[in-house]
């Protein structure tokens, strides 16, 4: 799965600003089954800002009651950062195990082409044959957080 949106700021301001932001301030619209983001609590790392260091990891609590933990896997500043979602609780626990995620972020004319992607890892065939329509599902998901990070970006900063 994945959806790009280009947008109004240099490569190292979006990457910044997105790695950083507050996640219920970009996810906090769900989109049909997939829930809205409600809060996050660090694990480890907490004391940096989000998305600085390796193996940093929070737990991303959801509106259905659901939660994961995500981890930063890579980070390779100000280009990309990959990140793993795991020990997920709630509805989709029983088809997936979690998620590898991945924000690539490249100079697009005077702004910055913003690009994110899901690879689900599915538990078994209940899982393989849910993905497609959760990947539908995603689009609008991914779609309502690139229009706020794009909105975002556009506001003058402090």
């Amino acid at each position: 799965m994945e959806r790009s949106t280009t947008v109004a700021a240099a490569a190292d301001v979006a990457f910044d600003r997105v790695l950083g932001d507050e996640l219920t301030g970009v996810f906090d619209r769900g989109h049909l089954l997939l829930p809205a983001i409600v809060g996050t609590d660090p694990i480890s790392g907490g004391d940096a800002r989000w998305g600085t260091r390796l193996g940093q990891s929070r737990r991303i609590r959801l509106a259905d009651g659901g939660s994961m933990v995500e981890t930063v896997r890579t980070i390779d500043a100000p280009t990309a950062t990959t990140y793993t979602m795991g020990d997920l609780t709630g509805p989709f626990a029983a088809l997936y195990s979690g998620v590898l995620g991945e924000w690539n972020f490249a100079p697009e004319g005077a702004g910055t082409r913003v690009t994110w992607r899901w690879r689900l890892r599915p538990k078994g065939i209940a899982g393989r044959l849910a993905a497609p329509v959760i990947a539908w599902m995603w689009q609008g998901y991914a779609a309502k957080a690139l229009e706020r990070i794009r909105t975002a970006l556009a506001a003058p900063q402090d």
